[in-house]
């Protein structure tokens, strides 16, 4: 199954801070129906602001407990990171991207505004990366919004430590590419050549 990385969402609401992943198979979230797949929640670890911090979950779920945790902290840290340049990416690694419906696979249709807010999120954390284990078929979710998936899956042995920025800019490509307009959804894998691929679909 070719099948490397798929980021995802993912992932993001802001906060792609350096993810651990258990290494357990979880029943969610998987967005995918692919028996080939193992599907790991990721452990977020990081400090924000001063505070060090462990939580296990999609990029959603890690804001609103560090919210709840430092409310404000977040908005600070982002307005900061705001006034920092763009980090320089180089789509030398990407290779080839599949739109749905992809053969093989039932990853779904994702919704296209959704899929942007994530986008926007991964893209504000300059600099920063997250953890996904060793493969083949090891996936986390890193942004799930109203059904609307961005995914990463490792076909590599060894883990992976891909910038936030740098996922981003995977998952425009598959906006870019593999939206219907008309109907507001967006599908799709996009490979990089070191055995990862960023998946769009549904959650």
């Amino acid at each position: 199954m070719q099948f490397t990385t798929t980021i995802l969402s993912l992932a993001l609401s802001a906060i792609c801070l350096f993810n651990q992943v258990t290494g357990a198979a979880v029943s969610s979230p998987s967005p995918f129906d692919d028996k080939d797949i193992t599907w790991t929640k990721p452990i977020f670890k990081g400090v924000l602001n001063g505070h060090a911090y462990e939580i296990e979950g999609t990029v959603t779920e890690v804001i609103a407990e560090l919210e709840a945790r430092h409310p404000g902290a977040l908005a600070a840290r982002t307005a900061a990171q705001s006034s920092l340049p763009n980090e320089v990416l180089r789509p030398r690694n990407k290779d080839g991207i599949i739109c749905a419906p992809v053969p093989g696979q039932d990853f779904g249709w994702a919704d296209t505004p959704s899929i942007k807010t994530g986008i926007q999120l991964l893209s504000s954390w300059v600099g920063d990366r997250f953890y996904i284990g060793g493969g083949p078929g090891n996936c986390g979710v890193v942004y799930c919004s109203n059904h609307a998936a961005i995914a990463v899956c490792n076909d590599r042995p060894e883990p992976i430590w891909p910038a936030c920025q740098y996922v981003a800019t995977y998952a425009q490509d598959i906006v870019d590419r593999c939206t219907d307009w008309p109907r507001g959804r967006t599908g799709g894998q996009e490979f990089d050549t070191d055995r990862y691929n960023i998946v769009i679909g549904r959650c």
